[in-house]
């Protein structure tokens, strides 16, 4: 944020937001850093907030960036079926904020949100079959490089800005062993 972004945001003048965010820069509160460095045109973070998302980076200037895209392992199970179908999702970051920031979607985590949205919009198109109900779980990856289940793989699938990849299938028994083993 800027000290013209708080001084619009409370209504207020431009020198009372500034002593605002010096108020909150005090060593004792610690709840605003300046991360430009500049005497002029600094901007200022709100270090507990943004200390929520440890997967944002902080770059030079003070900007900030979150990594563009997250991965996710999908078991879709159709219903009445004791095998699943084994995928890996790959969707933008930015897509994740869209729906965070519409004021209908419930408050999931990505995890949630990914596994109810993604995973079965991905359950219909490799199982289609009318009226098929699923039960879909999810677990994200690390961020950063793309898990090794789809590297160098060349038959992904793309819809709707989500791309991913069939990986096989597994048997109830299976996942269990799977379990057993995390």
């Amino acid at each position: 944020m800027t000290i013209r972004f708080v001084a619009s945001r409370l209504g207020c003048s431009f020198a009372k937001a500034a002593q605002l965010i010096e108020f909150f820069q005090r060593p004792e509160l610690e709840l605003v850093q300046e991360t430009t460095g500049f005497s002029r045109n600094r901007r200022f973070r709100f270090k507990p907030y943004l200390d929520l998302f440890p997967e944002a980076k902080v770059l030079p200037g003070g900007w900030w960036t979150i990594p563009a895209d997250i991965y996710a392992g999908c078991t879709i199970t159709p219903s009445g079926t004791h095998q699943s179908i084994v995928t890996v999702l790959k969707l933008s970051k930015r897509k994740i904020r869209e729906l965070r920031q519409d004021p209908n979607n419930e408050a999931l985590d990505d995890r949630r949100l990914v596994s109810n949205l993604f995973g079965k919009q991905v359950a219909a198109l490799v199982y289609p079959v009318p009226g098929a109900t699923y039960s879909v779980g999810c677990t994200l990856y690390p961020e950063g490089e793309p898990p090794s289940e789809i590297q160098g793989r060349t038959d992904e699938r793309q819809v709707d800005g989500l791309t991913f990849w069939v990986i096989g299938t597994s048997t109830d028994q299976e996942q269990i062993e799977l379990l057993r083993r995390l």
